[in-house]
């Protein structure tokens, strides 16, 4: 027999267990991965929607912080700290940056940390995100604002591009 949880667990989220019962007024109703064992009966046949309790209790222990000070002074600061060091890696790796001098004149975009948490199907959590994305409110209006350079291509245009190549012999 699995422990009773009370809300006040539920609150604090300190329980995490695979089956939980909760009592009721009108049964016993055992929570669990999958479907109710117990479903009371609803509207003309259908049965009436349990929410999972351990998919609420899995949400609420992990707060995803607005900045890096929150990040690393939060109890989770070791996977936020390797998270955004891997991101940083990877756009270090890629080439992202080209350094290049400033003119007098103008003024860089800033950039910030964006933080977020990945979970399983089960509401566990995977891993911890961080991306480096770029203060676009900082742009000045008519400096580079309309345009926007997006390095993606599609694959109807490499299929195109290959065509043409064969086409007219440029291989």
């Amino acid at each position: 027999m699995k422990p009773v949880m009370t809300l006040l667990s539920l609150m604090l989220g300190k329980f995490c267990e695979d089956n939980v019962e909760v009592s009721s007024n009108k049964g016993s109703i055992t929570y669990g991965r999958g479907r109710p064992r117990v479903v009371r009966s609803g509207n003309r046949g259908h049965p009436r929607k349990e929410r999972h309790v351990l998919n609420f209790t899995k949400n609420i222990d992990v707060k995803i912080p607005q900045s890096v000070n929150e990040a690393l002074n939060d109890d989770y600061a070791k996977h936020w700290r390797a998270s955004m060091q891997k991101e940083y890696d990877v756009l270090v790796k890629n080439k992202t940056w080209s350094f290049v001098e400033l003119p007098s004149n103008e003024k860089a975009i800033n950039c910030k940390w964006v933080f977020n948490i990945k979970r399983n199907a089960d509401g566990c959590v995977e891993r911890f995100k961080s991306r480096l994305v770029a203060k676009g409110c900082s742009q000045q209006y008519g400096t580079n604002f309309t345009e926007t350079f997006s390095p993606v291509v599609g694959y109807a245009t490499v299929h195109m591009l290959l065509a043409l190549s064969c086409k007219y012999k440029l291989h």
